[in-house]
């Protein structure tokens, strides 16, 4: 009879040898020295990852040359750049300081996009978004490049009319040194419908605009419609000052506290202190638009035909009859403004169907017809530009390009892939070491 005793002996017998091969414990540590330069090397391909796509991002960001110290020269550059969407804002960065031009752009957020209005600093070429509060629409950038209006977003007392989007309420003023912010707002039921907005000197703004006729609940033709049209002047601190009529819009601002405004069937010169009319000028009005004032109000230049392009014509406010022809002026879609009383900035460039399309830039030309020098804009739209009128005959140097950062949800977006893939990789490396042993 087989007991369990001699059972256990048999099975006992049968067993194999105990004794493990004599490699078992080498390969053992080569496996787990394996698997942990493996680990590393997936750890270190993700940190990897993770640190090009963020140096990059910081790099595209970086700003351009520090802000200059006071009195630094100001200067004109040989090109406007598109402002990236994702440049940072003043409420980040600080402000800029003087400014040679503002650009309108859109401007991008986490959550969406808006249109904003980017500075230019007339010293660095730095470009950053500003921070304006209650941004309406529009740009308009003082003389000396010290301070932007621009129209306002607020609630009227009656119906609003938000056919654009929103009801614009008023305008505003910022410093681009100091960022303070002076706001004027406009008693209006509906809101208001603006036409021109401009700077007639370095402190006092002129604002052209109409009531809108019905807010969100009236006729569509009622909503579309504006009256009252007038032109303003508000000095900040004080008291807004309408100019008598019939002034129907404003036309120019020569930039030393005289206007050219729509005076019936003429034009007319315009204290903007006092509102007084100075004298009445008779010349004819271009394609695109009226007269342009030169400083002093003495002399204007005005586009020739009904049609662009078109060439140039300056003649004397005392006597536009005797007005002569600008030499070379012959492709102008538009006059930008005057650089200093001898010579006018004027837009230029190569047309499409009749359109000013490709190759747009702003070139400055003596009266005798000489350039001296221009600046492309042909990425820009035009007119989404605003120029410092004082600085328009500023030396022209080389531009700087703005940074084009990258978008950082495509930044978060592209490190969270680098960091699933390497979890991935590593997942699935594991699994097949597994298998192999």
């Amino acid at each position: 009879m087989t007991t369990l005793h001699d059972r256990l002996h048999e099975l006992a017998d049968d067993a194999p040898d105990g004794a493990g091969a004599p490699d078992a414990w080498a390969r053992g540590v080569r496996e787990h020295r394996v698997r942990r330069a493996g680990v590393a090397a997936i750890v270190a391909l993700a940190v990897i990852g993770l640190g090009v796509t963020l140096v990059s991002w910081r790099q595209q960001a970086a700003p351009t040359p520090a802000p200059a110290a006071p009195g630094a020269t100001a200067v004109l550059p040989d090109e406007i750049f598109r402002p990236s969407p994702w440049l940072p804002g003043t409420d980040d960065e600080g402000p800029l300081g003087q400014l040679v031009a503002v650009v309108a752009g859109e401007r991008k957020s986490w959550t969406g996009s808006e249109s904003g209005i980017v500075g230019i600093s007339a010293a660095t070429q730095r470009y950053r978004f500003l921070d304006l509060p209650s941004y309406g629409g529009g740009a308009a950038l003082s003389p000396d490049g010290r301070h932007v209006a621009w129209w306002t977003t607020g609630s009227p007392s009656g119906t609003p009319n938000t056919g654009f989007g929103t009801s614009l309420t008023g305008y505003a003023v910022y410093d681009t040194v100091s960022e303070e912010v002076v706001r004027h707002e406009v008693s209006t039921k509906h809101g208001i419908d603006p036409s021109a907005l401009a700077w007639a000197d370095n402190r006092r703004v002129v604002a052209a605009y109409g009531q809108i006729l019905a807010g969100d609940d009236g006729s569509e033709m009622d909503q579309g419609t504006s009256v009252e049209h007038h032109v303003e002047t508000w000095l900040p601190g004080d008291d807004v000052l309408v100019l008598p009529g019939p002034v129907t819009g404003l036309e120019s601002a020569a930039g030393d506290g005289v206007l050219l405004v729509d005076h019936g069937d003429r034009y007319a010169v315009v204290d903007a202190r006092t509102g007084r009319t100075l004298r009445l000028l008779r010349a004819e009005g271009g394609p695109s638009g009226g007269p342009v004032l030169a400083p002093g109000a003495e002399t204007y230049a005005v586009q020739r035909g009904s049609s662009t392009p078109t060439g140039v014509t300056v003649g004397s406010v005392e006597s536009p009859r005797d007005a002569a022809v600008i030499p070379g002026a012959e492709e102008t879609y538009g006059i930008v403004g005057w650089a200093g009383p001898d010579a006018v900035l004027v837009l230029q460039g190569e047309a499409d169907g009749g359109n000013l399309s490709t190759g747009t830039r702003l070139v400055r030309l003596a009266l005798d017809g000489t350039s001296t020098g221009s600046i492309v804009v042909s990425d820009v739209e035009w007119p989404a530009v605003s120029l410092a009128a004082d600085l328009l005959d500023a030396p022209i140097v080389a531009a700087e390009a703005p940074p084009t950062p990258m978008d950082p949800r495509l930044v978060a977006g592209l490190s969270a892939g680098v960091v699933l893939a390497a979890g991935i990789v590593l997942l699935v490396w594991r699994r097949r070491r597994v298998r192999v042993r």
